[in-house]
């Protein structure tokens, strides 16, 4: 089965996803996978998490500068 959640909160999509697509500002495209590895549901608490995280982070600003 495939489920596909919308969120605005990069920690909910981390725990719940096992691909996140960040949507990128108009006209509307989606970002490159970021493909997680472990099985959700996930604790917040990894380091490598944390490092996702930032990256996510890094791309939902990017594409808010983007035009």
């Amino acid at each position: 089965k495939t489920v596909l959640l919308i969120t605005h909160d990069p920690q909910e999509a981390i725990r719940l996803s096992d691909t996140i697509y960040v949507l990128k500002n108009q006209p509307a495209r989606l970002s490159e996978p970021i493909e997680l590895s472990s099985a959700p549901p996930r604790q917040l608490g990894q380091q490598d998490l944390w490092l996702l995280q930032e990256q996510l982070l890094a791309q939902l600003i990017e594409g808010q500068h983007e035009n």
